[in-house]
């Protein structure tokens, strides 16, 4: 981990919570490693900030671009704790639109959707448009609970290849339903 890493995360998502930002970089399956990534992560976040290439926000514990607009993406950070949740992510990026993270694991392209039973028919339309139908991601769709994942119905699940469907609450934590 280095210095561009942190700021090129940051500046991607634009507003990360710390312990997000831990947990992408602490992975290790040795305690005593994790500590001493966090002690050195938090050390060169707390400088990044004091040299003005982020900035830190301490009424939420996060760090977030330098002209930051104060409007947080909540489906973007709940699709970040899903981020945290794989291993073998060698990148990861901001999606557009609907797609809150794009990320690839152990050789494969996943991307974190959030639907709501409001939405889903406008997301699920602008995905396929968008989508090679013979490369279609594997996706992880967030929805606010269980009777959200109903309303929207397993066929269009289906569709858009969803392998997973979760709830994420504000403080990361995951809850999976059966598909």
């Amino acid at each position: 981990m280095n210095e561009e890493e942190i700021i090129e995360i940051i500046r991607q998502y634009e507003y990360v919570p710390r312990a997000i930002m831990e947990r992408l970089f602490c992975d290790s399956q040795y305690d005593y490693v994790n500590d001493t990534i966090r002690k050195y992560l938090n050390r060169r976040l707390k400088q990044l900030a004091m040299d003005k290439y982020i900035s830190y926000r301490a009424e939420d514990d996060a760090y977030c671009v330098p002209l930051f607009s104060g409007k947080i993406n909540r489906d973007r950070i709940k699709a970040l704790w899903v981020l945290t949740q794989f291993e073998g992510v060698t990148r990861h990026y901001a999606g557009k639109d609907f797609i809150q993270v794009v990320f690839i694991a152990k050789g494969t392209l996943y991307e974190i959707v959030v639907l709501s039973s409001k939405n889903y028919r406008i997301a699920v339309a602008a995905i396929n448009q968008n989508t090679d139908k013979k490369n279609m991601p594997k996706r992880i769709v967030i929805v606010e609970n269980e009777d959200e994942a109903n309303l929207i119905g397993n066929g269009v699940l289906r569709e858009i290849n969803c392998v997973a469907l979760c709830t994420v609450n504000d403080n990361g934590v995951i809850e999976s339903y059966e598909i």
